[in-house]
């Protein structure tokens, strides 16, 4: 009906005046409030044809535009969020006419009322100006021109006391840059963007937006104590903004405004206070692949000495908690990590950190919980043990005496269950042979046993576990202990077999090292479980005696040549090459026995005639050459 209307209305015009019987005019806009047309819109009744209506009425008469909108406006402020919805999209489709020929200006009457609308309804005004922005370049203008004010967009970016008002003038602030992929990125709280990915023309607007919030850096520390959100959508917005390098050096005069934020944070013990997260990310990202702002940390000494202090309530029982520390710590540790690779001395400080010992403790055992702190933790620590950074002999040195302190500290906290985090951990604290001898001091064998035992029950239980791997990481792991540990005897018997009397689990070791000598384990994994066995011994041969010899007896005696039923597995001598570790576990059944009988009936040939048949043949028969050992 109301499309029938509007063309009757606008037909009727004669010379940019409507001739239509007053009655009939007076049924359609009333005195003043506009009845038909404020009931119509109430009841969502085809918006656009009442869109089309007010523009019949309104060519060439903007007073009646006007008071329409003021009408429409109105109804936006003391009506129901659900309700004004509907006001709001009539507005928006007569912004769309505005251009139409003979339409009074409709988008300028809008946004010259739009901040009473904001003021009493903010969330959905907001809303609508940031769907305008990249619909009306008029629209966008009147909005560029009110962020020149900063007064007003401290208020409502940052001193209001809605969270979600203020996420949206961030949404609002973000829909000026005239880059689909920059709004729809923002939205999805991605990592910040690179130049690549946008167009110079956009960069210039997203660069323009950037020192309008830097403006701002300075007053937003009055908002760090209202409320832990106060300030997390000012940063995430400053965040996306940092698409090139560009950008990060326009922080730099800024610097110790964001020192200030940071401290003032740090100094607020909650355990969850997403504005620091969001300082911390900006930070993060500020000094991403840009040494200039890393330099402004570590060459101020008051910034380097402190940064370290922040406070952290490691509650794995709270998964609040848990998940903010996750993503919180990630950010921070990474900061951090670059503030050691870029400077010697502020490694050496923080090595030494009181904090820093605490992120291990608390951390690492947890890595399943924290993958992504984990992830940094190991980062950092490879700085802090000399696997990366400087080469100086003052670093050098220093990554000594830090592995020779954190390798009692981890011992003590990461118990052998935590296999994977062993295994990354090995080569990173391990890389001399006193590094061996700390560990083995402090038990180490004891936990690296421990961690054996857990891998070699995945693989002989959990068939579906491929472990392979990291069960040969282990085992090569303590047949370099163990090597070491030999060498050292020699030159330092009584600490060594001191160290070595801490070693309960010695023997049950040796256990689980005879279930992997049979055809269905693979060549490598079998040839270091007999050089650890070797090692075993040499270093407690009553032990292995008393052990070990009954076991190897007893399986030697069930053996009857004749009439004996062979248990060939995947790795029984053939010609043919070995499989890999990996591959070795696919479709193959595994035993949990000693099995290493090869009689010469089973054999494909009668000399050797290939290498890797040689090597396989002669794995298998070692095990004469260890009991000759014993």
């Amino acid at each position: 009906m109301v499309t029938l209307v509007s063309l009757l209305v606008d037909t009727s015009r004669r010379d940019k005046t409507l001739s239509m019987p007053r009655k009939d005019l007076f049924l359609l806009i009333g005195s003043k409030d506009f009845p038909f047309i404020y009931q119509q819109t109430k009841d969502s009744l085809n918006l656009r044809g009442t869109a089309d209506l007010i523009l019949a009425l309104c060519k060439h008469n903007r007073d009646r535009a006007s008071s329409i909108i003021e009408m429409l406006v109105a109804a936006v402020r003391k009506l129901v969020l659900e309700t004004s919805q509907h006001f709001l999209k009539l507005l928006g489709y007569l912004v769309e006419m505005s251009n139409t020929p003979g339409a009074p200006p409709f988008t300028a009457l809008v946004l010259d009322k739009m901040w009473l609308c904001v003021e009493s309804s903010p969330l959905p005004c907001l809303d609508w100006l940031t769907q305008q922005v990249p619909r009306s370049a008029e629209v966008a203008l009147w909005m560029q021109q009110q962020t020149y004010n900063l007064d007003l967009v401290e208020e409502w970016l940052l001193g209001h006391s809605s969270a979600r008002v203020r996420l949206q003038v961030a949404n609002l602030l973000a829909s000026l840059v005239p880059s689909p992929y920059f709004r729809q990125v923002y939205r999805s709280k991605s990592a910040p963007l690179s130049t690549v990915q946008l167009q110079s023309c956009h960069q210039e607007a997203v660069q323009q937006l950037f020192k309008m919030l830097l403006y701002l850096i300075d007053r937003a520390h009055k908002y760090v104590k209202h409320g832990t959100d106060g300030l997390v959508a000012y940063f995430n917005l400053m965040t996306m903004c940092l698409v090139s390098k560009s950008e990060k050096l326009m922080v730099r005069e800024h610097f110790l405004d964001l020192w200030r934020i940071f401290q003032d944070l740090s100094a607020i013990e909650v355990p969850i206070n997403p504005s620091k997260q969001a300082v911390v990310q900006f930070w993060y990202h500020l000094s991403k692949d840009c040494s200039e702002n890393v330099d402004l940390i570590v060459k101020n000494e008051v910034v380097s000495n402190s940064i370290g202090f922040c406070y952290i309530l490691a509650d794995g029982d709270i998964p609040e908690v848990v998940s903010f520390n996750n993503r919180f710590l990630y950010y921070y540790y990474g900061l951090l990590r670059m503030c050691c690779i870029r400077s010697e001395a502020f490694a050496q400080r923080l090595a030494l950190h009181t904090n820093t010992d605490f992120a291990f403790k608390q951390f690492l055992p947890n890595s399943p919980v924290y993958p992504d702190v984990s992830e940094e933790l190991f980062a950092l620590l490879e700085v802090f043990t000399g696997r990366r950074g400087s080469n100086s002999p003052e670093a050098i040195e220093s990554a000594k005496q830090f592995r020779k302190h954190i390798i009692p500290l981890i011992l003590r906290d990461v118990d052998g269950q935590s296999w994977a985090v062993w295994i990354k951990l090995f080569g990173t604290l391990l890389q001399s042979t006193d590094d061996v001898m700390t560990f083995v001091a402090h038990d180490g064998l004891t936990t690296v046993t421990e961690a054996f035992g857990m891998l070699q029950q995945m693989y002989h239980e959990a068939t579906a576990c491929n472990v392979a791997t990291e069960l040969l990481e282990v085992l090569v792991t303590v047949a370099r202990l163990l090597k070491v540990v030999r060498h050292f005897e020699q030159i330092k018997p009584q600490e060594t077999r001191a160290a070595l009397e801490k070693w309960a689990k010695r023997m049950q070791l040796a256990h689980w090292l005879l279930n992997f000598l049979n055809p269905s384990t693979v060549d490598k994994i079998r040839e270091v479980c007999l050089d650890i066995l070797f090692h075993l011994v040499h270093l407690f041969p009553s032990d292995c005696v008393d052990t070990l010899l009954p076991v190897l007896e007893h399986t030697h005696r069930t053996v009857k040549p004749s009439g004996y039923k062979v248990l060939s597995g995947t790795f029984f001598p053939k010609k043919q090459r070995s499989r890999s570790v990996v591959s070795s576990h696919l479709g193959s059944r595994r035993m949990c026995e000693l099995h290493m009988h090869l009689l010469p009936s089973l054999l494909e040939v009668e000399k050797v005639v290939l290498f890797c048949f040689d090597s396989r043949k002669s794995s298998l028969c070692c095990v004469r050459e260890l009991i000759k050992t014993m």
